[in-house]
């Protein structure tokens, strides 16, 4: 049957609903990082302007904090909306992987440089590899069979 006009299958309720969800889902990421995107810029153009090494006004450091909060707390709540059970216990095995690791990493390193072994403490820095340890402690989750 060359010559005949293939047939598209028919879409199910339940791939419906599932492409549906993964666009929403997309819709949300996206979002979120283009708010970020905003953000970063909003703060960079405002360091810049005011010529202060990296120092923001404050007027741009409130509604930086308020976009951020609004952003990560209603972001979360419409992304765990939509995401489905096996998603959600990577989540949370990823986010109980970084407090573990918050908590042991900010103390020992607080007790060794007040005992004079280690350098002063770097909030940025432990924050950062906090973040990191989240994203790929879920990633292994998520891609491990």
């Amino acid at each position: 049957m060359m010559g005949a006009a293939m047939e598209r299958p028919e879409v199910s309720d339940g791939e419906r609903a599932f492409i549906a969800k993964r666009r929403r889902l997309r819709i949300i990421i996206g979002a979120l990082l283009g708010l970020g995107l905003v953000l970063g810029i909003a703060t960079g153009i405002d360091s810049a302007r005011i010529g202060s090494g990296g120092a923001i006004s404050p007027g741009v450091a409130v509604i930086g904090v308020i976009v951020m909060l609004a952003g990560v707390l209603g972001g979360s709540w419409f992304y765990f909306r939509e995401i489905d059970e096996l998603d959600l216990r990577d989540n949370l095995i990823a986010a109980t992987v970084g407090l573990y690791f918050y908590a042991l990493v900010y103390p020992c390193w607080y007790a060794l440089s007040r005992g004079g072994i280690a350098p002063k403490t770097n909030p940025e820095m432990i924050f950062v590899a906090t973040l990191v340890v989240v994203t790929l402690t879920y990633f292994w989750k998520r891609w491990r069979p």
